[in-house]
């Protein structure tokens, strides 16, 4: 882990993705080829992580969160917290549904989790 945040810090192409061991048991593969533009950018200063899905320079899509690094497992993590679409944010008029089919969390909480707690925890 010495020095990987470091290095993390930029933009990367998605060129394979593995996904959680839930989807590779699915589809019966561990490693999947991504064949459109997919962008992952870090700033390790801020713990921030984007994901965007492009057509040429264009963001169709973006995802915004927060990641960490678990040095004892040597293994990135990270949450999404907001979503968007052509760079228009569209985390709070989404249904719940979606948000939660895409996985969104909130306040680093599962957004399903969030939703049946008090309000004081929102």
């Amino acid at each position: 882990g010495e020095g990987y945040l470091e290095n993390l810090t930029g933009n990367w192409r998605l060129v394979f993705t593995t996904g959680e061991k839930k989807t590779q048991e699915a589809i019966q593969r561990k490693i999947n080829y991504v064949p459109i533009k997919a962008v992952q950018s870090f700033d390790a200063a801020t713990m921030a992580i984007t994901n965007g899905v492009y057509l040429g320079d264009t963001a169709v899509l973006k995802f915004e969160g927060e990641f960490r690094w678990n040095d004892d497992r040597r293994k990135l993590e990270f949450d999404f917290y907001k979503i968007f679409a052509f760079n228009n944010d569209l985390t709070g008029i989404l249904p719940e549904f979606i948000r939660d089919g895409a996985g969104l969390k909130r306040e680093g909480l599962e957004y399903k989790r969030q939703v049946t707690s008090s309000n004081s925890e929102l």
